[in-house]
């Protein structure tokens, strides 16, 4: 009696929690019903690959690392090893790796290198505010740029023959100079495969967005947003793919015909 009673209750329960459906609601509720409630065409996504060439030299940089290091070097961190790492050392750590890393900086060009999806996303959000088409909050809802299914760490290839040791002198937080060396790909390519909802955004918007980060914005450290000069790219190749928004809306019709007969 007490199970039964159990399930009655369970069942009331469930009637309640699914009459908040409103007049939607019939007394069963399936997949057909709530599926027609979506507008098909607000969700219509569309996939734009854009095949990029770089036009300055890319500088990778891996911010949490040389945090770490600078810290070491002024004596505040909290890490185990106070030794502050070494030149191989802070030149493999500074590498965006597609796949596993290398652990010896002569054996770098026999890996396949990468660069987070985000920061070319991050650039063409960028240029939708400065080109004046909206802001930054709504640009960086509407699309996203494809990793690369073989990267953990959400980054696209960078197709290069491999990157060299840039050295530069900056300085720490108490004002000591710092030699830091760091990867610079001379010669690089990608390719973008950008994801977005096309009927909120079109691929000639995007194509002009992505045109004038490569221009203005770029990617990397010392890029042109940061006031540098490295990180510009090019667009060489672009394709678009989107839904027939006209066969969408002819099946819709026939699919409510075949409802209501």
């Amino acid at each position: 009696m007490a199970a039964q009673k159990k399930n009655k209750n369970a069942q009331v329960e469930s009637r309640r929690r699914l009459s908040l459906a409103g007049p939607f609601y019939d007394g069963q509720v399936s997949m057909k019903t709530i599926d027609n409630l979506v507008d098909p065409n607000m969700t219509a996504r569309g996939m734009l690959t854009l095949e990029i060439e770089g036009e300055d030299l890319l500088m990778h940089c891996n911010k949490g690392f040389i945090d770490d290091h600078n810290k070491k070097k002024e004596g505040r961190s909290k890490s185990e090893t106070k030794k502050p790492y070494s030149m191989e050392d802070y030149l493999l750590a500074s590498v965006h790796w597609l796949e596993k890393p290398s652990k010896k900086w002569a054996d770098v060009k026999k890996f396949k290198y990468g660069f987070p999806a985000s920061g070319f996303a991050k650039g063409a959000v960028r240029a939708a505010k400065l080109n004046g088409d909206m802001n930054m909050t709504d640009a960086r809802c509407l699309f996203w740029v494809l990793a690369d299914p073989r990267s953990i760490h959400k980054c696209v290839e960078i197709v290069s023959p491999g990157p060299i040791m840039h050295e530069s002198v900056g300085r720490l937080a108490n004002g000591s100079p710092d030699t830091r060396h760091r990867p610079l790909f001379r010669q690089w390519s990608a390719t973008l495969q950008v994801v977005y909802y096309c009927k909120h955004v079109s691929a000639r918007q995007l194509h002009t967005w992505f045109t004038f980060a490569g221009a203005s914005i770029g990617v990397g450290d010392w890029r042109p947003e940061r006031g540098g000069d490295f990180g510009r790219y090019q667009i060489v190749h672009a394709q678009a793919v989107e839904p027939d928004f006209k066969k969408m809306e002819e099946e819709e019709k026939k699919n409510a015909k075949t409802d209501a007969a």
